[in-house]
């Protein structure tokens, strides 16, 4: 497993849609999701109800969340739990709404 924070809320604000993009070589594939960390950037929980499986060069976006809620000063990072063949980049796109 692997874990890891990417950005920070700067305002109270619920996760819509997550997209992710992977880029690799050999058939490559990514399983994991995103989560909410604290303001520590510790305490890790899923935001995603389960792992997404990326493939290779398609675009696999998600809609329903088990905690789509995010406080001001918590952070969203990203929770790896397998990978298959070379993986080159992921591209994580978050999308959220403030109200």
């Amino acid at each position: 497993t692997t874990e890891g924070v990417f950005h920070r809320a700067a305002a109270d604000s619920t996760v819509t849609r997550v997209c992710y993009l992977l880029r690799g070589e050999g058939s490559a594939q990514w399983t994991g999701q995103i989560r909410e960390y604290d303001t520590n950037g510790s305490n890790p929980v899923n935001i995603q109800t389960g792992d997404s499986v990326v493939n290779e060069d398609v675009n696999n976006c998600v809609t329903s969340f088990a905690n789509d809620s995010l406080d001001a000063g918590d952070y969203i990072g990203a929770s790896s739990t397998a990978a298959l063949a070379t993986t080159t980049s992921l591209t994580v796109t978050v999308y959220y709404s403030v109200p």
